[in-house]
């Protein structure tokens, strides 16, 4: 196994065929990845297939093409249907004389091991070398969004770090297990691993995350003034003391106002103003940055494959 930091990664030369594994990533993530694929003149990802595959579905590009959101051959209630197609694509596109061959995340993560030799082996059959690149960020960067609410559901009744310190585990595990059948199936020279924090390419990403948080009230009795609504003026006392509080009690406070986005968008609570929406923006930014640098260290968290 390989682990390499994500910038400057080049496919290797030697390597036509490439398997491409995008985990811990949610949907919109797949527009980040494509940009990044697309500036590097390695790559250049074309739409998902729709199921079941047809030939037709194949579409052409000038340097690869992403193929599916769907796990692979034996995986199907209808196997026979599904390796059909799935032959029909592949032949499609090698004997197109395709470079690259890049296989969704479902792919990769969600079929067995066979299903996966099989794919390894029809791709070896055209003379192309299969690579399984595999982008892991693990849910750990998420701590501001949806972990700490679930300590606070929780009740608190563990410390954050020892939280972290479980999920860590926990994802370290099941993170390897996957990672054992692709190395099985492609060969453990042939799987690289890269691990990136919510910075390294999610810089546009940052602002989805917490696009709630934008939208609802810090503290109703202090951001905003009774009745002003979304036209008040910023209460910047509020901004300061947020910035003064311990990054874990911060991330507490935007915990409680996930709650209260629902409030908001059913017309029940106020809104803040556009500075002060700025201002939440960057210090919600700042905190991720933080614990991804905190939690995300550049050594691997995973086991390397043995």
């Amino acid at each position: 196994m390989n682990f390499e930091s994500l910038s400057g990664f080049t496919c290797p030369e030697t390597a036509r065929g490439v398997a491409v594994c995008h985990m811990g990533m949610p949907k919109t993530g797949s527009s980040a990845l494509q940009t990044h694929f697309k500036a590097n003149s390695e790559y250049l990802i074309g739409q998902g297939l729709a199921f079941p595959f047809r030939e037709a579905d194949a579409v052409r590009m000038q340097r690869g093409i992403m193929l599916g959101n769907a796990p692979l051959l034996a995986d199907y209630p209808r196997p026979r249907r599904f390796r059909r197609g799935y032959r029909a694509v592949l032949d499609g596109l090698l004997g197109a004389a395709c470079p690259h061959v890049l296989l969704s995340s479902e792919m990769l993560w969600y079929s067995s091991q066979d299903a996966l030799t099989k794919v390894a082996v029809y791709i070896r059959s055209y003379g192309l070398h299969p690579v399984a690149v595999i982008y892991l960020r693990p849910q750990t960067a998420y701590l501001p969004a949806i972990w700490f609410t679930d300590l606070l559901y929780a009740g608190e009744s563990r410390s954050l770090d020892d939280y972290v310190a479980e999920q860590i585990k926990n994802e370290s595990i099941y993170y390897s297990t996957q990672l054992k059948k692709i190395s099985k199936a492609f060969g453990r020279d042939s799987v690289h691993v890269r691990l990136y924090d919510s910075g390294a390419l999610y810089g546009a990403r940052t602002e989805t995350d917490f696009a709630a948080y934008l939208n609802v009230v810090l503290d109703s009795k202090q951001a905003v003034p009774s009745g002003q609504g979304a036209n008040s003026t910023p209460d910047h006392d509020t901004i300061e003391a947020l910035r003064a509080l311990p990054t874990h009690k911060r991330l507490r406070k935007y915990a409680q106002l996930t709650s209260q986005s629902a409030k908001f968008k059913k017309g029940r609570g106020p809104r803040l103003s556009g500075e002060l929406h700025h201002a939440v923006a960057q210090i919600v930014a700042q905190d991720n940055a933080a614990l991804s640098r905190e939690y995300l260290p550049d050594t691997p968290l995973f086991c390397p494959v043995v």
